[in-house]
């Protein structure tokens, strides 16, 4: 790990099992951030293996977000897409959802919801990445 921005910070991330959410993970971890990957499936042990091989520090914890309980405060960094911004022909499904993070407004309303309990929330509309999910939709 050479990058240390992030050192003693945690980043807790969920859908960290594949994709953008691994990629995520690993990076942070490469700034040296402590990682706990979140969810219900079971490839975020995996990302979590691969942090720690790698000298990062990593653990995979099962969580089901829908499960307030289960979920506590922070930043919220909330995975649109640019799909959400420009369309696209392969998936509408994806985009039409993608879009609804943006413009139904749920880091806004959660940043307000949430701002007294010192949580924060944005979104970010990162570019189409190669995936399992974006390689069966080309």
């Amino acid at each position: 790990m050479t990058n240390q921005k992030l050192e003693g910070r945690v980043a807790l991330i969920t859908g960290a099992g594949s994709g953008t959410g691994a990629a995520t993970a690993r990076l942070m971890a490469t700034e040296g951030a402590s990682v706990v990957i979140t969810g219900i499936p079971d490839d975020r042990v995996a990302v979590a293996a691969k942090i720690t091989a790698s000298g990062g520090s990593a653990i995979a914890i099962p969580t089901d977000v829908s499960d307030p309980a289960q979920v506590e405060g922070g930043a919220v960094i909330i995975i649109a897409s640019v799909t959400a911004l420009t369309g696209t022909m392969a998936n509408v499904t994806y985009s039409t959802g993608k879009a609804g993070l943006i413009n139904l407004n749920l880091a806004r309303d959660t940043a307000v919801h949430y701002g007294d309990q010192g949580i924060r929330a944005n979104s970010i509309c990162p570019d189409a990445r190669f995936s399992r999910f974006t390689l069966c939709c080309m």
